[in-house]
Order: C-alpha cells, then sequence, then structure tokens
C-alpha cells in the first residue's frame, strides 16, 4: 500500500467515521470480520473490500452520470 493510499484512507475516517458510526450493517457483520480475523482469513476479507470497492464505484459513476444526462426544466415564453 502507498504511503498516499494510507494517507487518503486516513484522511477519509477522519472525515467520515463519526457519521457512519451509526450507519447499521446487517446482524452478525462486526461478529463475522472478527471470525475472520480471528482465522486469518485475508482472501475474505480482501474479497469484501473489493466488492465494496467496486460496488462504490458503481454508485458514484451512476451519481455521475444521472447529474449529466438531468435535463433542467426551462420555461418557454
Amino acid at each position: 500500500m502507498t504511503q498516499e493510499f494510507r494517507e487518503a484512507m486516513e484522511k477519509l475516517k477522519a472525515q467520515y467515521a463519526e457519521a457512519l458510526q451509526d450507519m447499521p450493517l446487517p446482524a452478525g457483520v462486526p461478529e463475522y470480520v472478527q471470525e475472520l480475523i480471528a482465522k486469518n482469513d485475508q482472501e475474505t476479507l480482501l474479497l469484501m473490500l473489493k466488492l465494496s470497492w467496486v460496488f462504490g464505484a458503481q454508485a458514484g459513476q451512476a451519481g455521475q452520470v444521472q447529474v449529466q444526462t438531468t435535463r433542467i426544466p426551462t420555461v418557454q415564453a
């Protein structure tokens, strides 16, 4: 991991940690992650991160496309 990536993650953590603290996760997810850590199941943890990254990127792209294609109604005289 590059130093730039680490710094970006720390910045995001500082910026959003409080807002996301109360965001609910499906029941059992924190326990499942703890289980994966205890088993040192890096493969599954990385898969979860990759999926989150892809889904986030897709949501961001979809939002950008929607903004670019939204027509602003005009008033005709």
